[in-house]
């Protein structure tokens, strides 16, 4: 390389470099901290709590959820150009679970709309979220059906911004029209459904159905691409649980699809 391309190529570079700087979101100096003390008071409270409240639904999950997602949004290896807005949310569903935990007599009003949710799994003890949504004329006096979706495959998909690439808003205009309540699942992000993801898929409607009255006879399981074919393979594994199943695109053998029939 010749003298006079050699500083002119650094040259290229530290702009580069400069330039890539400019997406980024410096995050206030007080949000790892206050996250930190978050955690340590949520481990407390999850100290005294009995061992059967450690898991499942509830405040403790929706709280450790919040957590979770500030260590992807807080790690600049894996979070590039976080808005504050994304970290502000996360902690307040933390500061929120903690303030159930410290009240638990406090009545919950049951809530109707969109609603994420999160449960403790019993395999691994990690918080796994899920998404209902409710319509707004409900009312527990009688019982409703319940629309599981399964999400397709996106490569890149974490509970920081999974919504943001699965859940269709069109979805609430059928949940309000037909009366409905709608339920996605995480699924571990891209299980194919299968193994843990399956059992994301059967905790999180256990869950729905102890916060919502759910018809039994009336659970319909849907899904497209990934999930049409989580569907299928649920379905199958579950007769007794489902009315009916509608899968969207999917395939009907995975060894089939992985080239190992």
């Amino acid at each position: 390389m010749s003298l006079l391309r050699a500083p002119l190529l650094g040259a290229v570079l530290l702009a580069c470099c400069a330039l890539t700087g400019l997406g980024q979101e410096a995050q206030p100096a007080g949000t790892l901290d206050k996250a930190r003390a978050l955690k340590s008071e949520l481990d407390k409270l999850e100290l005294a709590l009995p061992p059967e409240r450690r898991v499942g639904p509830g405040p403790l999950a929706e709280a450790r959820l919040g957590l979770r997602k500030l260590s992807i949004l807080l790690d600049t290896r894996s979070s590039w150009g976080t808005p504050q807005a994304q970290t502000d949310a996360a902690l307040a569903q933390v500061e929120q679970g903690i303030a159930r935990l410290r009240n638990p007599a406090t009545p919950v009003k049951v809530a109707t709309g969109l609603q994420e949710r999160a449960y403790i799994s019993r395999s691994d003890g990690s918080p796994e979220p899920y998404v209902v949504y409710v319509p707004t004329k409900y009312t527990p006096d009688r019982e409703w059906p319940l629309l599981v979706f399964l999400h397709g495959y996106h490569p890149y998909l974490t509970v920081t911004n999974w919504l943001d690439y699965m859940y269709c808003p069109a979805w609430q205009e059928v949940c309000e029209r037909e009366g409905v309540i709608f339920m996605l699942p995480y699924g571990r992000s891209n299980t194919e459904f299968m193994g843990i993801g399956e059992t994301d898929v059967l905790s999180a409607i256990s869950a729905t159905r102890a916060e919502y009255k759910v018809d039994p006879r009336r659970i319909i399981l849907s899904g497209a691409s990934m999930g049409g074919s989580g569907a299928y393979s649920i379905a199958c594994h579950h007769p007794d649980l489902f009315a009916a199943v509608m899968a969207i695109a999917g395939r009907v053998d995975y060894y089939a699809w992985m080239g190992a029939a």
